[in-house]
């Protein structure tokens, strides 16, 4: 009983706690707002939609470590992608370091996990959206030829 509580009040287990809870929350809000949102994009009538629907999903197919060796280039500090955009703007591109401070470092973790997952959430999405539009909703076009009017009323079975 007296490891339990040593446990509970050194405060590693209730920050790994909290670590973990912030990273699962910011990566499974991001992967679905984000899934959800290609989804609904891609499911409009576009032209290459079948090569979108292919691009988005590619970072699920990737390994760790080649995730890693992405966002390793678009993180690098002073040189990577996100701090050349930055210097390109006039910002100071070699002062950004999110894997480097450690208020920073979760959230860009969660980031690109939640980069990697975002294709299979939209795979999922994008087949019940058009599971929906095919089942659920019905529509009704109705047009008077005299009278020149036409109306369209959609019905939820």
């Amino acid at each position: 009983m007296k490891n339990y509580l040593k446990v509970l009040n050194n405060g590693t287990l209730t920050n790994s706690m909290k670590n973990t809870l912030i990273y699962a929350v910011v990566t499974v809000l991001l992967s679905n707002v984000v899934g959800l949102a290609v989804a609904m994009i891609l499911n409009t009538k576009i032209h290459f939609k079948g090569l979108f629907r292919t691009c988005a999903y590619f970072p699920a197919l990737f390994s760790a470590i080649v995730v890693g060796f992405i966002w390793s280039y678009v993180y690098m500090p002073g040189s990577g992608m996100i701090a050349s955009l930055l210097s390109m703007f006039g910002m100071d591109g070699a002062a950004f370091n999110p894997l480097g401070n450690y208020k920073t470092a979760l959230y860009a973790i969660a980031i690109v996990e939640a980069w990697k997952a975002f294709g299979t959430t939209m795979i999922i999405y994008l087949a019940g959206l058009q599971t929906v539009e095919k089942v659920f909703w019905k529509q009704d076009v109705s047009m008077d030829v005299q009278n020149g009017s036409c109306s369209a009323r959609l019905n939820c079975h």
